[in-house]
C-alpha cells in the first residue's frame, strides 16, 4: 500500500494531529470537556472559547461529545496552561500527557471518542 493510499485512509482527527506532529516533534495533548448541553451551539461556542484562549500557542480540534483536543508545543507550560483554561472556562480536564507521535497520541484520546 502506498503513502498516499495510507493517508487517504486517515480520519480527519489523525490528519489535523499528523500535521501539527509535522513541526513538533513531541507536542502536548489536552482534552477539554465543556460543561452544560451538549447541543451544537454549546460545542461551536466551546471551540471558539478554546480557540480564542489558545490563540496562536497551540491548535484546537473539536471532539464528539463537547469534548475539545488542545495540542501544544513540547516548551509550553502544559499544567499552567491546563489549569489556566479550566479555571477561565469553567470546563473538565479529561486528559493531559506528551506525546511523540500521532498513533501514541490517538491511541491515548481514542477512548474518550
Amino acid at each position: 500500500m502506498g503513502l498516499l493510499s495510507r493517508a487517504a485512509d486517515k480520519s480527519p482527527l489523525e490528519k489535523e494531529i499528523a500535521q501539527y506532529h509535522e513541526t513538533n516533534a513531541a507536542f502536548h495533548c489536552l482534552v477539554f470537556e465543556s460543561s452544560g448541553s451538549a447541543g451544537d451551539d454549546d460545542k461551536t461556542g466551546s471551540h471558539k472559547k478554546f480557540s480564542d484562549m489558545i490563540n496562536i500557542a497551540g491548535s484546537v480540534i473539536p471532539l464528539p461529545l463537547n469534548r475539545s483536543l488542545i495540542l501544544l508545543p513540547i516548551a509550553k507550560d502544559r499544567e499552567l496552561i491546563a489549569h489556566r483554561i479550566s479555571k477561565s472556562l469553567k470546563t473538565t480536564q479529561l486528559l493531559s500527557f506528551e506525546a511523540d507521535s500521532p498513533e501514541n497520541a490517538l491511541n491515548k484520546i481514542r477512548p474518550l471518542l
